[in-house]
């Protein structure tokens, strides 16, 4: 496998330079965000290369831009309200990072051009009617990851030789449940598997999942797409190295937090290239021109501190 593989999903002739468009602008556009974390440190490297993303084309909040940030902290009551929040505002453009945040800006039935990014199945989430996208007033960035479930147990398999058994951590509130379990049944009926399914609707459900997963002598797991699960990655990293187990996360903060290895887009790069169509239709493109993105490059992180301490021989092949 190619270790040398990064996202890239800007197409060509589809966006024009615009850091010279920027300077000369006299408007303020304003740009209403929906986040899914608590705040912008939780947000982390997504929040930084989304606003670094726009810096570098020449659009900088309080200059030509102005945003209304809100965060919902994974509260689905609190996705609805501030996107009605924000549509009231009348902003020119709104962004919604994850599908909670997206799906709640689409649902407010406004005209306001949506653009959405780091969700992990657009169509499934009812953003879009295919994966040509041409969604009206939404498109955006989808990252496609339970697709790559099949491919991450794979790798578990490789690694530990003689896999009978895997844990498997879900939010059973996640809109694309369905999807990833039926990602999990394939892919472990293919491998010879057999799933121990455990859910974490919240934070703390996480530590009595791992504590099942323990006591059932579960030696390797899953850890489903998810943005609560995302935003827990050290606490997820931390919990399976003191269980004895190696596990897979679904974003390379995953993998740098602590965990085995993660196979993924890379969100950050993602979050940063939504800067593109931010811009694009600012200056004037309707979003149902600009088709929805996907990923064709993944890249695969190990952490090679996990790995020593679980006595674990990493091949050149993986």
């Amino acid at each position: 496998m190619d270790r040398r593989v990064f996202m890239t999903v800007v197409g060509a002739g589809i966006l024009a330079p615009f850091v010279a468009e920027a300077q000369q602008a006299t408007k303020i556009y304003r740009v209403g965000v929906l986040w899914h974390a608590e705040s912008r440190e939780e947000e982390g490297p997504i929040f930084d290369a989304f606003i670094r993303g726009l810096r570098e084309r020449g659009y900088l909040d309080g200059r030509n831009i102005a945003f209304e940030h809100r965060f919902a902290a994974e509260m689905p009551e609190r996705f609805k309200s501030m996107a009605t929040e924000l549509v009231a505002l009348k902003p020119d453009l709104l962004v919604g990072v994850s599908p909670p945040s997206a799906v709640a800006l689409k649902n407010t039935a406004t005209s306001i051009p949506i653009v959405f990014t780091v969700v992990g199945d657009a169509v499934a989430v009812g953003l879009v009617p295919s994966h040509a996208g041409h969604g009206g007033t939404v498109t955006g960035f989808t990252i496609l990851t339970p697709d790559l479930i099949a491919k991450r147990l794979q790798l578990l398999a490789e690694i530990l030789p003689g896999l009978k058994r895997v844990g498997v951590l879900y939010n059973p509130d996640n809109p694309l449940k369905h999807r990833i379990l039926r990602e999990v049944t394939e892919a472990t009926q293919t491998l010879a598997l057999a799933p121990q399914l455990a859910e974490a609707r919240k934070a703390g459900d996480i530590d009595s999942s791992f504590a099942q997963f323990a006591k059932s002598g579960i030696k390797a797991a899953l850890i489903a797409p998810d943005a609560m699960l995302w935003l827990e990655s050290k606490r997820i990293a931390r919990l399976a190295i003191a269980a004895g187990i190696a596990d897979t996360q679904f974003s390379r903060e995953g993998a740098e937090a602590g965990s085995l290895f993660s196979y993924a887009t890379n969100l950050p790069e993602v979050a940063r290239q939504t800067s593109d169509y931010v811009v694009t239709i600012l200056l004037g493109t309707r979003p149902q021109d600009l088709p929805m993105m996907q990923p064709t490059k993944f890249e695969l992180l190990i952490n090679l501190k996990p790995a020593k301490a679980l006595g674990l021989t990493i091949s050149q092949s993986c």
